[in-house]
């Protein structure tokens, strides 16, 4: 948290063994944005669930976006109003979850992590080894 730039960082390791529960425990729950991914979800299931935490986080009632590009892009124009001077904390929990195939998740999340360089994000997730993903330093 002390680094004058964004950071992001993905947690990874086996199933049930902690990984959620130590960076709640470490930031204390308090997070600007958190989310998780819906086992087996298709990428329809996965946007909607998106929404819904985007729609109760910042007590919004927006409309399921069509894609990640556009979900992302919700998401950092409702942080963008969230006006604080600390950097902001984004927590993805299961995220190869989200990452359904031909969903386009990471063009998302990319688009997200270069933006998040401009808006001081500190990005976390939190993935099981199960699937391998690729994964955006920023």
């Amino acid at each position: 948290m002390s680094s004058t730039q964004s950071e992001f960082l993905a947690i990874y390791g086996r199933r049930r063994v902690g990984k959620t529960f130590l960076i709640r425990d470490y930031f204390k729950n308090e997070f600007d944005f958190y989310a998780t991914g819906l086992a087996k979800g298709n990428t329809k299931q996965q946007l909607t669930n998106f929404t819904i935490f985007i729609n109760n986080y910042f007590s919004g009632s927006h409309v399921v976006p069509a894609n990640w590009l556009e979900a992302f892009n919700l998401l950092i124009k409702e942080l963008e109003q969230k006006k604080t001077t600390s950097k902001k904390i984004i927590f993805i929990a299961e995220m190869p979850w989200m990452d359904t195939k031909k969903s386009d998740f990471m063009m998302g999340l990319s688009f997200f992590g270069m933006l998040g360089q401009v808006a001081e994000l500190t990005f976390y997730l939190s993935f099981a080894v199960q699937r391998i993903i690729e994964c955006l330093i920023i």
